[in-house]
């Protein structure tokens, strides 16, 4: 299993093997609730395969819901030459606590 981003085809643009990946509450500055992640690279799109690292991001995006954040920001550079130097995507939080459970009650082995 692994967690995806894929930004918007064409604004993209980093031939790294590990991508800084930066998740803040807010989107006009950073604190000390930011969480910061090195995810892989794919083709047009990042992802997080590491199960520790996603159960750190889902506890993160689960905590901050509770908080009453209603959505997070996701930041991670393209390469210098790209034009843009940075992608910025904005994730909608409302509903994914309760999600996650449903997914992971349907993926645990019946008794």
């Amino acid at each position: 299993m692994a967690v995806l981003l894929i930004p918007l085809d064409g604004t993209f643009k980093n031939r790294q093997n590990s991508i800084p990946v930066v998740v803040q509450r807010t989107e006009e500055q950073s604190d000390t609730t930011d969480l910061m992640q090195r995810w892989e690279n794919g083709p047009s799109y990042i992802f997080l395969e590491s199960p520790d690292e996603q159960e750190q991001l889902a506890s993160y995006l689960k905590d901050r819901e509770v908080e009453g954040v209603k959505s997070v920001h996701f930041y991670f550079p393209n390469d210098l030459d790209a034009g843009k130097a940075t992608n910025h995507m904005v994730i909608e939080l409302a509903g994914f606590s309760a999600g996650v459970a449903a997914f992971t009650s349907r993926c645990e082995p019946s008794q």
